[in-house]
Formats: C-alpha cells, structure tokens, sequence
C-alpha cells in the first residue's frame, strides 16, 4: 500500500483550495454584471439612487439612450469620478432595464465624433494634475449626453458627482416632455454675473431645466397661457397694467411665485434702511397677504461680513436669519429635507383668513423661537448690543404657499389700459376673468436671498428655490435629490437663554482645543507602553530559550 508524502498532500489542498477561491471570485464576478448591490453607509444615502429617480425611471415605456463620453487617459482625479459616474449609470440600468442604452465612448482622435459632440454642446476642456511638483494641463472630454428620439439634452462637463442624478433624471423627463417649460421672470435684468444685486447666478441655473422669458414690467401687458410658472420680483415698479397681467394669469390657474420685501436698503449710504411698499403688495393685500414694514432679527443666524476702515471683520449677523430644522414645513416635499435657509433683511408675513375664506395658506418658512422683530428706525449696525428680552421674542412667518377659492383684484374694476394699443383706434374690449377655485402662488418675504451675491455666499437658497419652483411645475419627482448631501449641522442647546447658548459654546470650543489634543497624547502614551510591554515579553522568550 502506498503511503502518500505528508508535503504532498498538503500541496494538493493548497492547490484544491487556491482554485476554489478563484472559482467562487470569477462566479461572484459573473453574478454582479446581472445583479447590482452595493450598500450605502451615508446618513442620507448620497451615493444611492433616490425613490424619485426609481420611480422615473420604472415608468419609462421606451428606449432611451444616454451615451458618456469620457477619455481614456484622464489623470488620476479624473478617472475616479469617471468610475463613480459608471457606478451610477450601472444603477439607473439596473431600475430601467431595456428602457435606458447606455454606452461609453472615447473621443480620442476621431475628428468627426469630436466634431459632432462638439455641436452638440459637450467641450473638450483643459484638466489639472499635479506631476513632479508641477501643474500639467491636459485635454479631456467628461460629458453625457441624453436623448429621445430627436431630442435631446446634455451635461457638458461633470467636476464632481454632487449633482449628477438631479441633471440626469432631470434631463430624461425633459427629453420624454413634449413642449418646453417657460419661466417668465418680471423685472428688468442685468445680465452682469458681477453685480451683487443681480440675478444672473440664478437665472443661469434655471435655464438648464426652463427657458426663462425676462418680461420688463413697463411694456407687460398679458402672460402667455402656456407658460408654466411665473416670477415676480417685487422690488421693480410694476404699472397697473403689469398687475393685471399678473392677476389675470393667476385667475386662468397660473402659479405665481412672488419676491416682495417690507424694508428696502438705502443705497449708497452705509447700512441704513427703510420702510417700502411695494407696488405688488396691493395684489398680495387683496390675496390675504401683507408683509409688514419691520425686520426680523433671529439668534440663530448666518455670519456677515463688514468692513471698518481698512479691516475686514465676520461676526454672527442677526438681521440674516439662517433657517434650519423643524423651522421649515415638514409636510412640503420641497423645505422639509432642506439643511438650511438663510433670508437677509427680511420681514414677517400676515395672512388675513377673512378676507379670502376660501384660500388655504401653509407656513414655509419660519424663524426659530428665539427671533424678534424691528420697527423702524431701523439699527442695522453689526456691532450694537442686541438688547433683547424673553417677552421681545416672537416667532414669525417668512415664506407661505396658497392654494384654493381666489378673487381677481380687477373683477368689477376697469381694465388698465394697455400701452401697446395701436394709437387712433377705439382700444379693444377685453374681458375679465373674476375669479378662480384653483389658485397657487408662494409668497417669500425677500428679493435679495437669491441674487449673486447672496447665491455665492449661501448655496443652499438656490436649492431652495429651485425646489420651489419644480415642484409648481413638474410636482414631487425631483425634491430631495439637491437636498441629500449634508451640508449643515448647527449646534442645539436646548434654551433660548442667551447667556446660557455662550457659554455652551465656549464650552464646545474649549472641547474642540483641548480634549482633542490630550486624547491624542493619551493614545500616544498608550501605545508606547503597549510597545514597550511587547518588547519585554519578546526579550524574556529570547531569553529563556538560551537557557533552554
């Protein structure tokens, strides 16, 4: 009988087993091209699919192809965002299944490919890398484009995944739409991106999903019906003619979305304010909405930044109100996952229920419970002492939606007369519409909370109010896909005691110098005499086996 040698044997399994685990890897690798898994950690599920974006894509009943053209040899920063944005494609597969061709195409040298995505919007753009303690700038292509049939929409350049699934599901719904989504914006624009004042940032982001129509209130005289939301920046003078465009779309079942402020800045004389009313506030007063001429002031808020003579200073500026937490409605899909909010110089919002007993109204916006108000004269000053008592706090309304039963403000008045008529003729009859049972308009104690100079210093007003907007327009389906990253985590205290919030945190700072120091040099201690323990015992081994 032969007896097998023991090295033999052993070989043998090692050789069984290295070929098992290469089997059980090559049939794992097989299944996770059919079958997508992939667990994520994040509090909000930032680099998973949102239901929303499931349930487009289930509901899709034909093919449409998205094509991803990225070059081959993108440096190395490149090439990790070109593999997170196959990962998310591979998952929008996953859900569409034959509804979505997705393909993968690398320009390199094709002239004619180049060409045509070229023409198609999708650049070749200049990418950054570090080599050899140098800045190396190479050409790359990082673009998708989407389409259906002949339509089409595309992404030109994508730096990061941040806000890949809102452009994607956004651009497959609007492929599969069939007519354009209008945003008509009144108010005369200036297109300079450099004016503070401006709307420019904002309007540049809503043009990827709507054609944005500026209407200048001198020369409206009605609203196209196929326009899909209105805005109405309530800082401009709007002639009577314009407020009847405005009340009569409203009356056709228009969605309205109104900027409107109860304080305006001085300008050119430092922080000083004062009382407006503004042009709009006669429809919105006739709505049941007033917006009073005070400010409101809030403990909870953002930092400003101010200048005194040749130094530059940020301090916690209360007259910018930074919204957060249960302070927004959490039953409105388009607030209730938003991190933060932040309305500058704003003013607090009255709906009078009996004068439109029909109308229903939803608090958007609110300030926390530790807030006040001003009345004028208004101190705007950064540096006063904030005197404030328990009995001065009040909490108010910032921004509310209306839905229901509405009169128009020019049922059994004359109809202003239209500037645009030709001269000499009897001007034509128009008729009135009085009223409507379906009216829906948002009302946002501010116009300047989405101008450049606030959008470049609060990212988040811009989600907001992108929000606000799709939700008139195309409902529920895209809300929360902005909103996932978390952006923002205020400290609670748990008190409105002013004294008491200082001293917490100069307690958490105190925390966050030190403890943090000396838990390190506690680890570091601990592990030294872990160290030093180790070597003990190998030396006493070493040691008795020379005795040995």
């Amino acid at each position: 009988m032969a007896i097998q040698h023991p090295t033999i044997k052993s070989k043998t399994l090692s050789f069984t087993s290295v070929f098992l685990m290469l089997g059980i890897l090559v049939f794992i690798n097989i299944l996770s091209y059919r079958i997508f898994l992939r667990k994520d950690l994040t509090e909000k599920k930032e680099y998973t699919i949102s239901e929303s974006t499931k349930s487009v894509l289930n509901q899709l009943d034909d093919i449409i192809n998205i094509t991803a053209y990225f070059s081959e040899d993108l440096p190395p920063y490149h090439t990790t965002i070109r593999t997170q944005v196959q990962d998310i494609l591979s998952e929008y597969q996953a859900f569409a299944g034959n509804n979505l061709n997705i393909q993968y195409l690398d320009p390199g040298k094709d002239e004619d490919l180049k060409a045509r995505i070229a023409r198609m919007g999708i650049p070749e753009v200049p990418l950054g890398e570090i080599k050899r303690d140098k800045q190396v700038i190479s050409m790359g292509y990082m673009g998708i484009a989407i389409q259906y049939g002949d339509k089409g929409e595309v992404i030109p350049f994508i730096p990061d995944i941040a806000n890949l699934e809102y452009d994607l599901t956004a651009s497959i719904l609007k492929v599969k739409e069939t007519s354009d989504r209008i945003l008509a914006w009144i108010g005369d624009q200036d297109s300079n991106p450099q004016d503070p004042n401006g709307y420019k940032l904002l309007q540049d982001e809503l043009n990827k999903n709507y054609v944005v129509r500026p209407m200048a209130p001198g020369n409206l005289t009605s609203i196209p019906p196929k326009t899909s939301v209105v805005v109405v920046d309530g800082s401009q003078a709007l002639p009577p003619r314009a407020l009847y465009a405005i009340d009569q779309y409203m009356m056709k079942n228009g969605k309205v979305i109104f900027l409107v402020d109860g304080v305006e800045l001085a300008e050119g004389q430092g922080l000083s304010a004062a009382p407006v009313t503004a042009d709009v506030a006669t429809l919105l007063e006739h709505y049941g909405i007033n917006i009073e001429q005070k400010l409101v002031a809030d403990r909870r808020n953002a930092q400003a930044s101010f200048s005194s003579g040749y130094v530059r200073f940020r301090l916690p500026y209360p007259l910018w109100p930074k919204i957060g937490g249960e302070s927004f409605d959490q039953e409105t899909p388009a607030v209730s996952q938003l991190e933060s909010l932040v309305l500058p110089w704003t003013s607090p919002l009255q709906f009078e229920t009996e004068k439109v007993p029909g109308l229903q109204k939803k608090d958007l916006v609110s300030t926390s419970d530790v807030a006040w108000v001003m009345e004028a004269p208004y101190d705007l000053n950064p540096q006063q002492q904030w005197n404030v008592t328990e009995n001065d706090l009040v909490r108010s309304v910032l921004a509310m939606e209306c839905r229901g039963n509405l009169v128009s403000y020019f049922k059994d008045k004359p109809v202003p007369e239209n500037p645009e008529a030709p001269q000499g003729n009897p001007p034509k009859e128009e008729e009135t519409v009085g009223s409507t049972g379906d009216a829906q308009f948002i009302v946002i104690a501010s116009t300047r909370f989405v101008t450049n100079q606030f959008l470049s210093l609060f990212g988040e007003n811009l989600v907001c109010f992108q929000n606000l907007v799709d939700s008139m327009v195309i409902g529920n389906q895209l809300i929360g896909i902005r909103s996932r990253v978390v952006s923002d985590r205020p400290l609670e205290f748990g008190t409105n005691d002013e004294k008491a919030i200082e001293l917490k945190k100069t307690n958490h700072r105190l925390m966050g110098t030190i403890l943090v120091p000396v838990l390190v040099v506690f680890i570091g201690l601990f592990r030294m005499m872990m160290r030093k323990q180790t070597k003990r015992k190998i030396q006493s081994m070493i040691q008795g086996g020379n005795h040995e």
